[in-house]
């Protein structure tokens, strides 16, 4: 099979190799079983994963369908607000959100807001409703979140078990 893929390759760009690196992100050590790539392709910007003769995908939030999507945080993913003083007095909030690994960055309080009611179990346009926000704006915000590896998309409840469209 991995034949195959270097010929496919060389023959769509004219480069007749393959490079294969370890799988990891962000300082993470690289992945050793399916779960693991599971986890580090949900949290990361790749487009497609490959456990053996499977293709898996992410789901889109381009569509309209998208609004049933339930957004997860990743697998130790936390958000934090801070509010420093100073003179006796509090300082702006500061946003940040902190990786399974200890990768720390500061989120601004819109995407922290849009963060912050995900529990595993409301829909996109729950959360939206939650929020008083309209699910346009809340597709936007969890394709951010999603970009900087914080939040994944599920199927709803009722779809679990069922295959996932690549």
């Amino acid at each position: 099979h991995y034949r195959e893929v270097i010929e496919h390759f060389y023959r769509s760009t004219g480069v007749p190799l393959v490079l294969n690196t370890s799988f990891n992100v962000r300082g993470e050590p690289a992945v050793e079983t399916p779960e693991d790539a599971i986890r580090c392709f949900l949290a990361s910007n790749l487009d497609a994963l490959y456990l053996g003769s499977r293709r898996l995908t992410k789901h889109s939030l381009d569509d309209r369908s998208s609004a049933d999507l339930v957004p997860v945080l990743c697998d130790g993913v936390s958000l934090g607000v801070e509010h420093a003083t100073l003179e006796g007095g509090a300082q702006p909030a500061v946003y940040s959100f902190r990786t399974r690994t200890g990768h720390v960055g500061h989120l601004g309080q819109q995407l922290f807001d849009w963060a912050r009611p995900i529990d595993g179990t409301r829909s996109i346009a729950a959360v939206a409703e939650v929020l008083n926000g309209d699910v346009a704006t809340a597709r936007l915000r969890f394709a951010e979140l999603a970009r900087m590896g914080l939040v994944a998309m599920r199927l709803p409840a009722e779809h679990e078990g069922a295959p996932a469209p690549s």
